[in-house]
């Protein structure tokens, strides 16, 4: 497997896997969130992901303890991760899904910058020119001459757009933490911190759950789990412009679970920006495995 692809490409390859993941989450999200409080359900969400989180530290015997010079970057990421999940969940709530997650990937854009001008990754004419072909096939996936899409939540939209903004932040912390820290303690700390933050949020609110509810619930939390480790793997190994290319996949993912479990349907327009989409996906893939300087 080592010799067969790049770091880039292995990284990428985990976390198109990591994105069907999260496709499974946000639709079980939305699904619950139409029967229970919002806090509710990020409460729960959060709760069972950081619980198996800790679990996993002890079968693993890793340690939940971090060096003290790391407690303000540990600080900055849990509170840019409450902020972002807010801010997404609450767009996946007011939007249709498929809009949702393609509107929060203008942050994308943000971060091939990101990774160029801050952290001096590898210039390259090609990866700008499949970047902004993603985009544009971002802006025609949401189709914005349809009538649907003038009748947009506008704070969905708003949120959505923040999200995106924190979520390339958020990135970046990510970028910067040292490669010896456990990928299970970085994942541990900002999922509790969400948990307690909507702890009073969600008892305010409580709905009673059911066995079958409380099982959907696990589930949901699993899954987050899940792709949050997929998706800080990837951006841990490979370079954040690339990866924010191949994390343009979700939008395919999307559509599909948006289209299966909620009957939400493309039109035209977007089957065709998904096509461009997946086009400079797939050629961005095919470029980071041709100068392997990162093996």
């Amino acid at each position: 497997m080592k010799n067969m692809f790049s770091n880039n490409q292995r990284a990428s390859l985990l976390l198109i896997g990591g994105s069907i993941w999260f496709a499974f989450m946000m639709v079980l999200f939305k699904s619950l969130v139409l029967l229970y409080p919002f806090e509710q359900v990020i409460f729960m969400q959060s709760f069972v992901a950081s619980l198996c989180c800790g679990i996993l530290i002890i079968y693993t015997k890793k340690s939940f303890f971090f060096k003290k010079k790391l407690l303000p970057i540990y600080t900055l990421r849990s509170g840019l991760a409450a902020c972002a999940i807010t801010c997404w969940f609450y767009s996946i709530s007011n939007l249709e899904l498929f809009v949702a997650n393609a509107i929060g990937y203008t942050r994308n854009i943000f971060l091939v910058l990101m990774g160029i001008f801050i952290l001096k990754e590898a210039f390259s004419k090609n990866l700008v020119f499949c970047t902004f072909f993603a985009f544009i096939g971002v802006l025609l996936a949401i189709d914005p001459l349809s009538a649907k899409s003038k009748d947009l939540h506008f704070f969905g939209v708003f949120f959505a757009i923040i999200g995106a903004l924190i979520g390339a932040l958020l990135t970046l912390v990510i970028k910067n933490i040292p490669t010896n820290e456990t990928i299970l303690r970085i994942s541990f700390y900002p999922l509790l911190c969400v948990t307690m933050i909507y702890s009073y949020p969600a008892y305010s609110s409580w709905i009673d759950l059911n066995l079958n509810y409380l099982i959907l619930f696990s589930i949901l939390g699993v899954v987050t789990l899940i792709g949050q480790l997929s998706f800080i793997s990837s951006y841990r190994d490979g370079d954040i412009s690339l990866m924010a290319l191949a994390e343009y996949s979700r939008v395919l993912f999307i559509g599909l679970a948006g289209y299966w479990f909620f009957l939400e349907v493309p039109s035209s327009l977007s089957l065709f920006g998904i096509v461009l989409l997946m086009a400079s996906i797939t050629w961005s893939f095919i470029l980071s495995g041709v100068k392997k300087n990162d093996n």
